[in-house]
């Protein structure tokens, strides 16, 4: 058995090393004790819960508030507001934003604060819409992350920015005529595939609050989101689509093969949400061409359908991996 750096090495990496014999199971086990100490653990377990327990202090308090919205009065609810803004704040720059309790309270702080700002519009009714306030919202939390660095603040600014976009659209791009719905789908698939792109390809140095690949994730999954509803009705309905309709259809189809061809050997889970996108699309339509007056025939062909696609695309993602795994044993 050849000896192995686990500092050198990934966990997956470890376990494909076993399988294949060069590895034995105490060697294993060596490798992965090495790999991930118990005071990794106890880190990570560390950062989990203070997460929970802050989403749950959050989810308690604001709901408390809104319980209680008729019999507290006006300054109690604003200072109710202010404290807990002041409290996270303040603890966040005394924690400071090199740790993750600091980090968590800057988030804590910008949630406190777009909550304010919904209390504000209820209590002396400003007649805002509701994407007015998500805006300011964006900005709320916004400020906090070139301060602290902080991921899931990015990401949870860029996620009120889509909403913030689809509310504006049906509250008064539509009701207005100033744009039609295609043209939301086109704009929400065009920023976030934008700022994927840019996160992927045109940062100088990924840097190192961003290594991880949730924001990626996150920013592929609103992308495909927002070319798939669109082409799942097009696919369904060909006939009543118009151009502009069929242009989203194009869009859908470069995503995936783009996304294929840049993602195949790096991520797994990308690859599988682009996956899920193309049978979400697919599926319905064959099954509209099979399933025709209730036939018993057509539901049992559409069920071997079902089988075939799923069992493929498993099939699929798991020979994907594996060679994933012997490129990058290769490299070791």
């Amino acid at each position: 058995m050849q000896s192995v750096d686990p500092s050198k090495v990934t966990l997956t990496q470890l376990f494909r090393m076993h399988s294949t014999g060069e590895l034995s199971r105490n060697e294993l086990e060596l490798a992965i004790l090495s790999l991930r100490s118990s005071a990794d653990w106890l880190q990570w377990i560390s950062r989990q819960l203070m997460f929970c327990g802050v989403v749950l202090i959050l989810s308690g308090i604001l709901y408390v508030l809104a319980f209680n919205w008729e019999v507290l009065g006006r300054f109690t609810k604003h200072g109710l507001m202010f404290c807990l803004f002041i409290g996270f704040g303040g603890y966040a720059a005394y924690a400071g934003s090199h740790t993750i309790k600091g980090k968590l309270g800057s988030l804590s702080a910008g949630v406190c604060a777009g909550a304010w700002l919904a209390v504000i519009g209820q209590v002396y009714q400003t007649g805002a819409d509701a994407w007015q306030l998500f805006a300011g919202c964006i900005f709320l939390v916004g400020v906090w992350i070139p301060l602290f660095r902080f991921a899931p603040s990015l990401m949870l600014c860029w996620t009120l920015t889509n909403l913030t976009l689809v509310l504006y659209w049906w509250q008064v791009a539509v009701p207005g005529d100033i744009a039609t719905v295609n043209v939301l789908y086109l704009l929400l698939g065009g920023i976030n595939s934008l700022f994927l792109l840019f996160t992927e390809r045109c940062l100088p140095g990924t840097p190192s609050w961003l290594e991880g690949a949730w924001l990626r994730l996150v920013l592929l999954l609103y992308s495909t989101i927002a070319f798939t509803v669109p082409t799942c009705r097009i696919f369904l309905e060909p006939a009543l689509a118009e151009w502009d309709e069929w242009f989203l259809v194009v869009c859908w189809l470069s995503l995936l093969v783009i996304g294929y061809r840049y993602y195949a050997f790096r991520s797994l889970v990308m690859v599988t949400l682009l996956v899920t996108s193309l049978l979400v699309v697919l599926l319905p339509s064959v099954g509209r061409l099979l399933i025709i007056n209730d036939s018993p025939l057509g539901y049992w062909a559409f069920a071997i359908v079902l089988l075939f696609s799923f069992g493929g695309s498993a099939y699929w993602l798991n020979w994907l991996h594996h060679t994933k795994l012997v490129r990058e044993s290769a490299h070791v």
